[in-house]
């Protein structure tokens, strides 16, 4: 068994490493600081985590079951990866720290006081997460009829994975959705040789605090680090978050992929030197969120548009297209393998199945199910985060706003993919084959991965420094 934990840990931090590298060249810092260590670790979790997935997947694809000839070739490939990037950055160029460029004065003792709250919080949200663990060591139902029962049948089919797979579809497991959760849960598995509990459980963890720290750290060096525990805190604050980022469901996960995306385009827009690798990473937790579940590919389609008429305003038209074809570079090479996934391998969506044209152009003539939709959008938005919209407002009516103007393409672009998902999450409801009113107990749960990129962009917007 303890054997089995530490091929789990190298599992992991082998490939944690070497993404942490890698951004350290993509966008070194210095002088080095909490908030930037925190960000870079962060950042390089999820980039781990999905490129290792990725890599997974295609290993599954061409070799069949991951067998002793994985486990030494992926650490070997991992570590030449990283002997080389950092030769590379024995030449790299360094950056200026953002946290340089700022003149604000912090208070000491409110800061001190917000610091003590904030700790109490993460600290009581992560005995939260361990007490659900312990209460439900399988995760809720969702967690073991589709994310943890498609990993223990890549682990475990061996070479007939893909017929396994595509063929159970009773209990809705849902056998056309993409692939990054399973994928980690089963290298690491395969890494253990044991389909332990533990695994989920961790990678539970690691995408609820890597999102925590992830908003804290990047609204800390684009704004103050007061405005960055305050958006920590509305964050923990949501119940909700904390509940399905321990329930071992893929929510929690696509929601750090959507809010590393917009992260990145906004250190991207706050520095000067146009470092392009950061928006070819963009791009690629772009690609990962469409590896993670349905709804990512439909903030893919989002991101995309909204940012190109961001810039396309801001900028100009050249500047658009340089900065699309940056993203489209990181975002290509996952969008194929998703695609091949879909195409190749998944069945039609249910929404494609289970209805004809007529059915759905009937639904989306029917006034009453517009009206259905439109009254559960406004109870879900407003008693998102247990009232916290409230409270949030409240913060902007008396802190004001201060944006800096670097950052208003990031703030356009934000606001308009999370415009664009809930306007297709809408038409999605109206047209639905299931019971409307059923399928609309789902949209609570479908706000809470747009709920961390909500915060990151409200918190630019926000004064109060």
């Amino acid at each position: 068994m303890m054997l089995s934990f530490l091929m789990f840990f190298l599992a992991l931090i082998i490939p944690v490493h070497v993404a942490f590298i890698a951004m350290i060249v993509i966008w070194p810092i210095r002088p080095l600081s909490l908030g930037s260590l925190v960000l870079t670790t962060c950042l390089a979790a999820g980039l781990a985590i999905g490129a290792t997935s990725c890599a997974f997947f295609i290993w599954l694809l061409v070799f069949g079951s991951p067998d002793r000839g994985f486990i030494f070739l992926e650490p070997v490939f991992l570590i030449m990866i990283s002997s080389g990037i950092w030769i590379l950055s024995r030449t790299g160029k360094r950056t200026r720290s953002l946290e340089k460029t700022k003149e604000v004065k912090e208070k000491g003792r409110m800061e001190a006081a917000l610091l003590v709250i904030f700790c109490i919080a993460v600290f009581s949200a992560f005995v939260v997460s361990v007490l659900m663990f312990i209460y439900k060591p399988h995760g809720t139902w969702d967690a073991w009829a589709i994310w943890n029962m498609k990993a223990r049948i890549l682990y475990r089919a061996g070479d007939g994975w893909q017929k396994i797979l595509l063929s159970i579809t009773s209990g809705r497991p849902h056998p056309d959705y993409p692939l990054l959760l399973p994928g980690t849960i089963a290298r690491l598995w395969s890494y253990m040789k044991i389909d332990s509990l533990v695994v989920p459980a961790a990678i539970s963890l690691i995408f609820s605090f890597g999102t925590l720290g992830l908003l804290t750290s990047s609204i800390s060096m684009l704004r103050t680090k007061k405005q960055g525990m305050l958006a920590g805190l509305a964050l923990l604050g949501t119940v909700y978050f904390i509940l399905y980022g321990a329930s071992q469901t893929a929510d929690v996960p696509l929601g750090f992929y959507i809010l590393s995306t917009v992260v990145l385009l906004g250190l991207y827009d706050a520095v000067d030197d146009d470092n392009k690798a950061l928006l070819v990473l963009a791009g690629l937790m772009a690609g990962f969120a469409a590896w993670t579940k349905n709804e990512g590919m439909l903030f893919v389609i989002s991101v995309i548009a909204a940012r190109a008429l961001a810039v396309l305003y801001f900028k100009g038209w050249k500047k658009a297209l340089n900065e699309l074809a940056a993203v489209c570079i990181g975002l290509l090479p996952v969008l194929i393998m998703v695609l091949y996934f879909k195409i190749r391998m998944a069945p039609p969506t249910d929404y494609i199945r289970a209805q004809t044209t007529a059915m759905m152009l009937k639904k989306l003539v029917d006034p009453s199910r517009y009206l259905l939709v439109v009254k559960e959008y406004i109870k879900q938005i407003a008693i998102l985060g247990n009232g916290l919209m409230f409270i949030l407002a409240a913060y902007l009516i008396f802190a004001g706003r201060k944006i800096d103007r670097n950052n208003l393409p990031t703030v356009v672009t934000i606001c308009g993919a999370l415009t664009a998902v809930l306007i297709g999450y809408f038409f999605i409801f109206v047209v639905t084959h299931n019971p409307l009113a059923w399928h609309l107990e789902s949209l609570g749960r479908l706000l809470i991965p747009l709920w961390p990129a909500a915060l990151f962009g409200f918190f630019l917007i926000a004064g109060g420094d």
